[in-house]
């Protein structure tokens, strides 16, 4: 599976079965203390969703992260700032299900109010930036699997975003990881696709990469 776009690292992975005893004392928790304890609910069901998904449970992981964003949705609504982060997680959690599991929800919708709420966001926060390249990249690919003129124009476009995002993330303005690379190198692929090989050749230039 690609690396998830929404949430713990591998490393804090647990089997189903530890998470969902998890979830019942958090769902207990949150009975009793609705408040202070709906958020860590809402986490919970997050990774519970994702372990299930890698464990080819794609339903239950899809009813786990419905359930986990509509625990995140009023949190983002009530917040005096907005924050929107744990949300657009979880909307990219859905998201994901649907590119890497065949679970049943349109991933282009959820990527698009993800970018929409990101931007934001991502004015004051590197994990933001990070967050939103990975919705825009994502986006893309989309976009270009659609093929037609729009995806000529559209497709190169987003990429363009997602790799200055991802430079912004690291305050940078050379490639310091893969990140980086990655997004550049398709974003050079892409003009290069349109025939623009002198912007492609900018692109590889400005982020050194190899040119084609």
């Amino acid at each position: 599976m690609p690396p998830d776009p929404a949430g713990a690292p591998r490393a804090r992975r647990r089997q189903p079965p530890l998470i969902e005893e998890e979830i019942g004392v958090r769902r207990e928790l949150a009975r009793l203390h609705q408040a202070p304890n709906e958020a860590a609910l809402a986490e919970a069901l997050h990774d519970h969703s994702i372990a299930l998904a890698e464990y080819g449970r794609p339903e239950c992981a899809l009813r786990a992260a419905d359930e986990a964003l509509e625990l995140y949705k009023p949190r983002w609504r009530e917040a005096p700032d907005k924050e929107a982060l744990p949300y657009t997680n979880g909307l990219a959690l859905m998201a994901w299900l649907s590119e890497t599991t065949g679970a049943e929800a349109d991933p282009v919708p959820l990527r698009k109010r993800a970018v929409v709420l990101l931007r934001p966001q991502a004015r004051h926060s590197g994990q933001a930036h990070r967050r939103l390249a990975s919705n825009l990249l994502q986006l893309a690919s989309h976009v270009a699997a659609a093929g037609g003129t729009r995806a000529l124009l559209r497709a190169p476009t987003l990429t363009s975003e997602g790799t200055e995002h991802y430079v912004r993330a690291s305050a940078r303005s050379r490639p310091p990881d893969d990140d980086v690379t990655e997004t550049a190198t398709r974003w050079a692929q892409l003009l290069e696709g349109r025939g623009h090989r002198s912007e492609a050749l900018d692109v590889r230039r400005r982020y050194g990469l190899q040119q084609a």
